[in-house]
């Protein structure tokens, strides 16, 4: 079976799928994500991007 991955905006076979050499992305590993963990059950904010936010305890 032949995998699909999303690339430029749209869903393409993988041996199709490319990223042009000047690509900032790829030039400078510019990148935003979000991420979180989950313990016990509970959703945990990584502290970084809460703090980032100003949403972390004691940055308001």
């Amino acid at each position: 079976m032949e995998r699909i991955v999303y690339c430029q905006g749209k869903l393409v076979p993988e041996d199709q799928a490319h990223v042009g050499l000047f690509d900032r992305g790829f030039l400078f590993g510019d990148a935003v994500y979000k991420v979180t963990a989950v313990i016990n059950g509970r959703m945990i904010d990584n502290a970084f991007a809460s703090c980032a936010a100003g949403t972390l305890a004691g940055t308001a």
